[in-house]
């Protein structure tokens, strides 16, 4: 069992479709910025960063590998705790 601080908490929200994922639990999540991918695992530092469309992985508790399409373009913000990307 996964202790409740191993997670994160992801959430997307696309200006085009509206919510696609809501406070969703991950262990870990990928994504691509304009120099490259990157990725987050729980208490990473805060940051803010451009996002680009296209491909968004994330794993969930289970450690299921699950991927998303970002439409277009957005940002990425993290506290450590929670994922909010807005496209």
């Amino acid at each position: 069992m996964m202790m409740a601080n191993s997670v994160l908490s992801l959430s997307v929200v696309s200006a085009q479709e509206g919510v696609l994922l809501e406070d969703t639990p991950v262990q870990s999540v990928q994504a691509q910025g304009p120099e490259g991918s990157f990725g987050l695992l729980p208490k990473h530092q805060r940051m803010v960063s451009q996002v680009l469309a296209g491909s968004l992985s994330y794993k969930t508790p289970q450690g299921v590998l699950q991927q998303l399409t970002l439409p277009q373009a957005g940002f990425l913000s993290t506290d450590g705790a929670t994922v909010l990307i807005t496209c």
